[in-house]
């Protein structure tokens, strides 16, 4: 564990440990306050437990730790100066109301506020009733078994109280700053899902001829009810009721105007859940708040930052068109046909609003290839083929930076060979605080390192697919695909179900780490070039038709 984890860690753990105490400290104070207004004479308010750091006592002033000898002493020499003397045979209450009395003579107050060092909330102690001690019982003016009932309940209830009252201020300040909804607008709607495959009921009248719910989308309405928050939609299509379709309102621009869409869509049971299949629309903006190391390193490999694109910005054009959500930039860049794309960004201000003057930089664009899963996972693949996985970057305390560089390409980690992305995390789980073999490729060389893995089980690295180098990974022998997705809660077998296919390149042998040289006689020298081969290739193939090369 790097110690810029271990510190984050600990940050947050103190506060949560924190918020604990303010709510105990709190729900104590409303004791406190209503205790006074009773009429009930609190001895301490403690802010925090454990030993005393510093207190207050009216007469007594600020001490470090606690007034209590400085009070006692005054008693004693105050009683010694009138000639009395606390008889000891006498009862507890008695003894306290001597006490009581030499106090009220010196002008010392009742209650002693403290400081203590554990900041876990903190404790009233009242006269005749105290918490860690039952028995602390008292018949004495001001004790809380003398006060009458109505008021100790009052008393008893007040912590709660506070709590509430507390918990409204809360609600009140989060919405008077602003607390962060997800706004209703789709970013993309799954395929095989309603959302997806429902045609509008006027889309004659709009000229629609695709079906389904389009990135952009803005969802206004459902089931007569307004829509605010995306969280609605997912909560209306989760509690509805099975088989009953949901009337869903929509705006869209079409030709300039903003148009209102009419779906029916019936929700699907997915993972226990019923859905329409709608995907939030994720923002354009590069937050701040990404851990730094890393959002600083995707800005250098794309060059973006050399170009002035710094975290916090926003994008807000793309190929030379707008673009409001990241589905819409995706498919500027899907259009790009490979060629690098030309973005404008923007600062904002506080408020989210555009400031000073907008910065365009050209983005580089990388090869997308297809999204399957296999046995370990999901992992970008052309027809079973992966590119291997390549440090892009170490970070800050890595247990590695002496052994690996920037550009290493892993060629076996442990017993594996030819890593692919998905297989990366859980060799390293099952290794947590050793060390493991592993064979890199580095400036065409093979070198053996011994790599420490941490507690966490990292190696303290940016990694991502070397598509600049046409060597493969392990393939993928057979794909997976879950045939159960709209597996209900009445089935009485709650096992999903899974299909496997044979990958295009099963059988083939094709070794991990292999050089990819040519594909139907193209010649090819990074993933780029394979993924256009392979398009070249397999265009009216019967066998490989439909799967297509992916955008740019």
């Amino acid at each position: 564990m790097s110690l810029i984890t271990l510190l984050a860690n600990l940050i947050n753990i103190a506060i949560i440990i924190l918020g604990f105490g303010v709510l105990i400290f709190f729900h104590e104070l409303g004791h406190f306050i209503a205790a006074k207004w009773a009429g009930i004479r609190a001895e301490a308010f403690a802010v925090g437990m454990g030993p005393v750091i510093a207190s207050y006592r009216k007469g007594i002033g600020v001490r470090p730790g606690s007034t209590t000898k400085a009070v006692d002493q005054r008693i004693r020499d105050h009683l010694k100066s009138r000639g009395i003397q606390i008889d000891l045979n006498t009862s507890e209450d008695q003894q306290r109301a001597v006490v009581y009395d030499a106090m009220d003579a010196l002008g010392i107050g009742e209650t002693e506020y403290s400081l203590r060092w554990l900041p876990i909330g903190g404790f009233v102690k009242m006269l005749g009733q105290e918490d860690a001690n039952p028995q602390a019982t008292s018949t004495l003016r001001g004790s809380y078994q003398n006060t009458p009932i109505g008021k100790r309940m009052i008393v008893v209830s007040a912590g709660v109280i506070m709590n509430l009252i507390l918990g409204v201020l809360f609600f009140i300040w989060a919405f008077l700053v602003g607390v962060p909804f997800e706004a209703p607008i789709v970013g993309e709607a799954a395929p095989g899902f309603p959302a997806a495959e429902t045609m509008p009921l006027n889309a004659a009248d709009l000229g629609i001829s695709e079906p389904g719910l389009q990135p952009g989308d803005r969802i206004i309405e459902i089931d007569g009810d307004a829509v605010s928050h995306f969280r609605d939609v997912a909560i209306a299509s989760a509690m509805s009721r099975p088989d009953r379709p949901l009337e869903v309102r929509a705006e869209r621009e079409i030709d300039g105007q903003v148009r209102t869409l009419h779906f029916l869509l019936t929700p699907e049971m997915s993972n226990g859940l019923l859905t329409l299949g709608i995907l939030p629309a994720s923002s354009t903006r590069l937050y701040d708040d990404y851990p730094e190391d890393q959002l600083d390193h995707v800005l250098d490999i794309t060059t973006l930052s050399t170009q002035g694109v710094l975290p916090g910005m926003q994008l807000l054009s793309a190929g030379g068109e707008a673009v409001s959500t990241f589905q819409e930039f995706e498919e500027k860049v899907e259009a790009s046909g490979g060629e690098p794309v030309q973005t404008v960004w923007t600062a904002l201000d506080d408020e989210g609003r555009p400031q000073g003057a907008s910065v365009a930089a050209t983005l580089p664009v990388k090869p997308r290839l297809f999204i399957e899963k296999s046995e370990e996972g999901f992992d970008e693949t052309l027809f079973g083929l992966s590119p291997l996985v390549m440090v892009t970057g170490l970070t800050e305390g890595s247990p590695n930076a002496k052994v690996l560089q920037e550009g290493d390409l892993f060629l076996r980690l442990a017993d594996i060979e030819g890593p692919r992305y998905s297989q990366f995390i859980p060799i390293l789980q099952e290794h947590k605080g050793e060390t493991i073999d592993a064979l890199i490729l580095r400036d065409d060389e093979i070198v053996e390192v011994t790599l420490e893995v941490d507690g966490d089980g990292r190696l303290g690295i940016l990694r991502d697919l070397a598509l600049d180098a046409p060597y493969t990974a392990a393939p993928i022998e057979e794909f997976v695909q879950d045939i159960d997705r709209n597996n209900s809660a009445d089935d009485e077998d709650d096992e999903p179900r899974i299909e496997t296919t044979p990958s295009p390149v099963a059988g083939m042998e094709i070794y991990p780490g292999a050089r990819i040289i040519s594909i139907d006689g193209i010649e090819v020298n990074n993933w780029r070039e394979i993924r256009d081969a392979f398009k070249q290739a397999t265009i009216g193939s019967p066998s490989l038709q439909g799967r297509g090369s992916g955008g740019g």
